[in-house]
């Protein structure tokens, strides 16, 4: 355990969009739990969905004028509006120290989603409001090194993220998962769980499965790409061994049941679903894109090459083959990698210093 001083007079607020269970929500929410006690911790957030309730006050920000963000010494913002909101604090209140966390590359998040043109306006809209923070967390070297094109590298730190095992089971997930993997016999189960978008890549993997015939997939979430890719699964005759759930707040259970977790992004900031399958040691293979060089150590990650369904059977197969002494690679990988404590140490010196 890490060994915290106690600094119960710093008062930091913290900026999320909503409550929703995502990656830069779950961070901030274990960020909070990891130093609630040692820091004075208030929470606000933009959208009123609640499925993570924080162990520090939480309020919907539009309860509160901007003055009443004077009283404390930290604004550690989460995200686009939040960080807007940190700016127009930090412009009324400069003395307030102002940190953002990156979770993701700016502009390949807004292109993905809105096109070049608005990831060109919103993306340097954001670059520019940054600027002015005194201090900047990226979840890897790769984006210190993309940032430091934009942004000053002293204000720049790297503070990867720790995953904090969740051991609570959604029994209605379980039986899900539970009842179609009965249907197979003996099958080799691939899984993941992701907003289901077009950057995602999911497509690739149910291409995939038509020459992978004694393996089915499942994949926990939901998002605008489902009725697109419940088509394609029809289209390419692998529907009935696709299992697509929807969305459950609590997905831990899927790691119990897969033997292969898949990541077949076209752009990551930071994966945290990657990161939890791997602190619950399963095996992935992932899209050769180059933050996974740094998150992963070489005898543990697996890529291949984006679209090439044949390289990703490949590499499917290879790692189910060799599962058992991946996994005993991974255990000694996790003994000095993905530290919770580690994280929540990290962010302690930040707000110290």
């Amino acid at each position: 355990m890490c060994i915290i001083q106690k600094n119960s007079q710093i008062k930091i607020a913290v900026l999320v969009p909503s409550l929703i269970n995502r990656g830069p929500v779950i961070v901030a929410n274990n960020i909070v739990s990891g130093l609630y006690g040692d820091f004075h911790f208030e929470l606000f957030y933009f959208d009123p969905i609640f499925e993570i309730k924080p162990k520090c006050p939480f309020y919907h920000i539009k309860s509160f004028n901007i003055s009443y963000f004077s009283k404390f010494d930290i604004i550690h913002s989460h995200g686009f509006r939040p960080d807007l909101f940190n700016k127009k604090i930090k412009n009324k209140f400069p003395y307030v120290v102002s940190i953002s966390t990156i979770h993701n590359f700016i502009f390949e998040d807004f292109n993905s989603i809105y096109g070049i043109i608005i990831s060109f306006i919103f993306g340097n809209y954001w670059i520019f409001s940054l600027k002015s923070f005194n201090k900047i967390v990226v979840l890897t070297h790769l984006q210190k090194q993309f940032y430091s094109k934009y942004i000053s590298s002293s204000k720049l730190f790297v503070i990867e993220n720790g995953v904090h095992l969740n051991t609570n089971v959604n029994l209605s997930l379980e039986h899900k998962i539970k009842d179609f993997i009965s249907k197979f016999d003996n099958p080799i189960i691939l899984g993941t769980t992701c907003q289901l978008i077009k950057r995602k890549g999911l497509v690739q993997i149910l291409r995939s499965l038509t020459y992978l015939n004694n393996y089915i997939f499942i994949v926990v979430g939901d998002g605008p790409e489902m009725n697109y890719l419940i088509r394609e699964a029809k289209n390419n005759g692998v529907f009935d061994r696709v299992l697509f759930t929807g969305y459950y707040k609590k997905n831990y259970i899927l790691f119990e049941y897969i033997d292969v977790f898949l990541l077949t992004s076209y752009s990551e900031g930071y994966p945290l679903s990657l990161i939890e399958a791997t602190s619950n040691l399963i095996p992935s293979v992932c899209s050769d894109l180059p933050i996974f060089d740094e998150i992963l150590s070489n005898d543990i990650r697996f890529t291949y090459k984006l679209n090439d369904i044949n390289d990703l059977v490949d590499k499917i197969q290879y790692v189910y083959n060799n599962r058992y002494m991946i996994k005993i690679n991974i255990s000694k990988f996790l003994l000095c990698r993905m530290d919770f404590n580690l994280m929540i140490k990290k962010y302690s010196d930040l707000y110290l210093n």
